[in-house]
C-alpha cells in the first residue's frame, strides 16, 4: 500500500465526506434523508468524481464496489439491519469513493471489496453499542449514516499508516 494525495483522490474524498455529513445531520434530526436530497447528492458527488477524472482512473473500483455494497446493503435492508437511507447513503459512497482513497493497494477490487465492507461492519458495530447504550432512541431507530460517516473517515485514515 502505497500514499495517493493525488486531486482527484482527494476531490473524491472531500465529496464524499461533504455529502456524510449532511446526510448525518438530517439522519441525527429526523431520522430519514429525503430521496430529493440523496439524489442531488448523489448526482452532484457523480458529476464531481467525473469532471475531476476518478471515474476514469479507477473504472475497476468504480464498477466492484457498487455491485458488492448493493448486494450486501440489499440483503442488510431485508432483514432490517439497516434502513432505507442507510441503503442508499451507502451506494452512492461507493459510487463517488469506492475503496481506500488516500492510498493505493496492489488489487483495486479487494481494496472496493474490503473498504465497502469494513465501513458496513464498523457502521453496523456502532450503531449496534449506540443502540444498547442510548436506548431513549429505540422507537425511531438508531441513525446509522452518523456513523458510516465515522467509519468512512477512519478507514482512511488508518490505510495511511
Amino acid at each position: 500500500m502505497t500514499l495517493d494525495l493525488t486531486l482527484t483522490s482527494i476531490i473524491s474524498f472531500v465529496t464524499a465526506l461533504a455529502i456524510l455529513i449532511v446526510f448525518s445531520m438530517m439522519d441525527i434530526r429526523e431520522r430519514k434523508v429525503s430521496n430529493h436530497y440523496v439524489l442531488v447528492g448523489g448526482v452532484i458527488g457523480l458529476v464531481i468524481v467525473f469532471l475531476s477524472g476518478h471515474l476514469i482512473q479507477n473504472p475497476v473500483q468504480h464498477l466492484t464496489a457498487p455491485i458488492f455494497v448493493i448486494v450486501l446493503s440489499y440483503v442488510l435492508f431485508h432483514i432490517k439491519a439497516i434502513g432505507g437511507a442507510d441503503f442508499k447513503a451507502l451506494v452512492i459512497l461507493s459510487i463517488i469513493s469506492p475503496g481506500i482513497e488516500l492510498a493505493v493497494w496492489i488489487d483495486p477490487i479487494l481494496e472496493a471489496v474490503i473498504g465497502g465492507g469494513l465501513e458496513m461492519l464498523i457502521m453496523l458495530t456502532f450503531g449496534y453499542a449506540y443502540s444498547n447504550w442510548s436506548r431513549k432512541d429505540n422507537e425511531r431507530g438508531t441513525p446509522l449514516i452518523p456513523f458510516l460517516s465515522v467509519a468512512y473517515v477512519l478507514i482512511q485514515v488508518l490505510a495511511l499508516f
